[in-house]
């Protein structure tokens, strides 16, 4: 007795099954069977959620300078990042270059971010704050690296963790971690300090804004460098407080960048 089975049933639910396993979610390529290229912040095998930061999606995206979204976690809003892929995934959040871009912003701006992420900007620090955290609550580490140069020399210095809190207490600074680099360390005596400018903080902090022209975390001396302050147009010290400037360095700084990875 010869049993015909009729295949045409099981070749369509096979190929069904084949293009559901092999679809890309939100917007990714197929690039082999079981990968895709995954665009605009979103990773793993499907593209199926979006990176919590820049440090996560090192590896799934070419190595450049990329604005990609991210989502720290669950309950906080996707939003975009400027990443440097070429290095580990680095999360910036202060990017000053230009000396025509003045960061003395309101505690507004500083809160929800001011400048494009395509040039000179500050993140927020809403979303500095979601970034770190999110960190914390994985048990994963935020280092923050600062870079700037000086005297024609690039000098960088990190911290090894780094954490802040929300706006409920001014971002307070609640630990730094060890610090190494040829940067002079900036932070440590910073912490348990709370942000503020030059229309919101404490009677000191508004102060100390006020005479470093910017937002910044300040302690009751104000702090040991301004990142936030004017350049010099000529390249020499100004030795005024509003410039920008770094404990122990003597030149004039042409740059500063800072990030989480």
């Amino acid at each position: 007795m010869i049993l015909l089975i009729d295949c045409s049933t099981a070749v369509e639910k096979t190929e069904q099954f084949y293009f559901e396993k092999a679809g890309c979610f939100n917007g990714g390529h197929q690039i082999s069977e079981d990968n895709c290229q995954c665009v605009d912040g979103y990773i793993a095998e499907k593209c199926h959620r979006l990176m919590y930061d820049c440090k996560e999606g090192f590896g799934a995206y070419p190595k450049h300078e990329l604005r990609l979204k991210i989502q720290p976690s669950p309950t906080v809003e996707p939003f975009r990042v400027h990443c440097q892929m070429n290095y580990g995934g680095r999360s910036y959040f202060l990017y000053h270059v230009s000396e025509h871009t003045k960061l003395n912003q309101s505690w507004s701006d500083y809160r929800q971010g001011f400048g494009a992420l395509t040039g000179d900007h500050w993140l927020g620090l809403d979303h500095l704050s979601s970034i770190v955290n999110g960190r914390a609550a994985r048990g994963v580490p935020a280092k923050l690296t600062f870079e700037t140069i000086a005297g024609g020399a690039q000098l960088t210095g990190s911290h090894s963790n780094f954490l802040i809190g929300d706006e409920t207490d001014d971002y307070k600074i609640e630990s730094v971690g060890y610090y190494s680099g040829k940067l002079t360390d900036c932070m440590t005596d910073l912490v348990g300090s709370t942000f503020a400018t030059y229309d919101h903080g404490s009677d000191n902090g508004m102060s100390c804004a006020v005479q470093y022209g910017g937002g910044w975390w300040f302690g009751n001396a104000c702090a040991p460098c301004n990142p936030v302050g004017v350049f010099s147009s000529d390249g020499e010290r100004l030795n005024v407080t509003y410039e920008k400037f770094w404990s122990e360095v003597e030149s004039s700084l042409t740059r500063i960048k800072a990030w989480i990875e």
